[in-house]
């Protein structure tokens, strides 16, 4: 079972995400902004992290900047959801918001399989 960390600013959303990543099987962890982000992945094996952009301390951006630069976490996949994906350099994949589930799902596991 791949792990996913979900990281995003409004709890709804990380609700959300949880919620239809675990139903197709994934292990969900979930950080509020880039700094828990770091801190989980410093602690836990994560295989596709999943960020929105705009969050109040770390962002999305810094937290893949953070990602890439870091020995052992470079290599992690990234998808970058948000309502103004334009620009994003680092990530494996943009998904726009509105998104749909089999949408994010295809593209999560996809990712994971390949890094697998």
């Amino acid at each position: 079972m791949a792990t996913v960390l979900v990281v995003d600013d409004e709890p709804d959303v990380l609700l959300l995400l949880k919620i239809i990543l675990e139903s197709d099987g994934f292990d969900v962890r979930t950080a509020a902004d880039g700094f828990e982000a770091m801190a989980i992945c410093a602690e836990v094996r994560i295989d596709v992290v999943i960020t929105d952009l705009m969050m109040p301390r770390m962002d999305g951006g810094e937290l893949i900047r953070q990602i890439r630069s870091t020995e052992g976490l470079a290599a992690i996949p990234i998808i970058v959801v948000s309502a103004r994906p334009d620009g994003v350099d680092g990530a494996d994949a943009v998904i726009a918001k509105p998104f749909s589930s089999q949408d994010l799902i295809a593209r999560t596991r996809a990712l994971a399989d390949a890094n697998d």
